[in-house]
């Protein structure tokens, strides 16, 4: 399951999330062949490793075995926590599983503090656990989660103002957070640029039974 903001396109309500997660993966920088390069060695190593041994992956390490890659640490930490998402989501906790991917994300800012691509990233993370959560009606995990995924998007969007990208992951966050209003995701939705990234206004009000 890939993932990413997302560029262009309207989105059919039945995948959007499929496509959010996939497009995240398609950055302009670092190319996308040597992007996908190591995502494939991310995900092979990965895939060996025990719950227990997913929550503490040795970061510093890692750095270290990736330095042939000629792409950012900030980055090549965010591609390591995309990856790890797919494999955590399977954990009997959803907080047990963001406390794992967590602790990459913190440890890209560290290195990245300005960076507002890590912070989107991570915003999606928390959403998409907030979602698992959703569906496994664990609404306390669920409500955190959400609480994680709108600072991780308004840091980014702080560090960013001006990316539409950014401001229509916003608006995704608050339509699917059913504690959030409708009004909250229109105001994201109607910045300049996100209509021709996501779906209609018109969405949020069918989803939402025309409230």
């Amino acid at each position: 399951m890939a993932r990413s903001p997302v560029r262009s396109g309207l989105f059919d309500a039945r995948d959007r999330a499929t496509k959010k997660r996939r497009d995240r993966n398609d950055p302009k920088e670092p190319d996308a062949p040597t992007n996908a390069t190591l995502l494939a060695w991310i995900e092979e190593r990965l895939e060996r490793q025990s719950p227990d041994e997913l929550e503490r992956i040795d970061l510093a390490e890692y750095i270290r075995q990736t330095h042939e890659f000629d792409i950012p640490v900030p980055e090549r930490l965010r591609l390591l926590a995309t990856q790890l998402e797919t494999l955590v989501r399977s954990f009997d906790n959803p907080l047990r599983a963001w406390a794992a991917l967590d602790r990459v994300y913190q440890y890209a800012e560290r290195l990245s503090p300005q960076g507002a691509r890590v912070r989107a990233s991570r915003g999606i993370s928390a959403s998409e656990l907030a979602e698992e959560a959703t569906c496994r009606d664990d609404r306390v995990a669920a409500t955190r989660l959400y609480g994680f995924a709108h600072a991780a998007l308004a840091k980014a969007a702080e560090l960013s103002p001006t990316d539409a990208e950014i401001a229509y992951l916003q608006g995704y966050v608050h339509y699917m957070d059913d504690a959030s209003g409708p009004s909250r995701a229109l105001e994201h939705f109607d910045s300049p640029g996100t209509a021709s990234i996501g779906f209609r206004v018109a969405r949020v009000g069918r989803r939402r039974g025309g409230q």
